[in-house]
């Protein structure tokens, strides 16, 4: 029995979905985000991680912790995707940044078909993933805890 509850709350922090943020010249903040539980209403948990130094911090929050954090869940179904960029098929020019700050959004997504699939998104700041994670950084600010949330559900 001590074995399925400790495999149970292994597979409990198993990330679902995860973004980070990483400014070109400060510390980057990752933000894992997995199922909590799915009786009744689904309830998510957020783990944000921060590296400053040699010093790693962890904060973790919930959905019934921090209800508004259901609503960033929501905003990123409808993100804007950018358009694919085909160098020198339609014009001579490349367009590159420098320096900034880097957006990475990983997770599961799928077709109209119903085909899930992984998936990869890294933008710089300007953009509607850069938008939607400082917006969700902030959403999230206030639930932020060193206590893990299955202790709140």
């Amino acid at each position: 029995m001590f074995t399925s509850i400790v495999a149970a709350a292994a597979l409990q922090f198993q990330p679902l979905l995860s973004f980070r943020r990483s400014p070109s010249f400060d510390q980057p903040i990752s933000v894992e985000i997995g199922l909590l539980k799915t009786e009744g209403r689904a309830a998510y948990w957020f783990k944000k991680t921060a590296i400053e130094g040699d010093k790693t911090s962890v904060w973790w929050t919930d959905t019934e912790r921090c209800p508004a954090a259901r609503s960033a869940l929501r905003k990123i179904r409808n993100l804007q995707m950018p358009r694919v960029n085909v160098p020198f098929l339609d014009d001579n020019e490349i367009r590159a940044t420098a320096d900034g700050v880097i957006y990475e959004l990983w997770g599961n997504a799928n077709y109209r078909s119903g085909s899930a699939y992984e998936f990869k998104l890294a933008s710089n700041t300007g953009t509607p993933l850069a938008d939607w994670v400082d917006e969700s950084l902030e959403t999230l600010s206030p639930g932020w805890s060193k206590e893990e949330p299955y202790n709140h559900i």
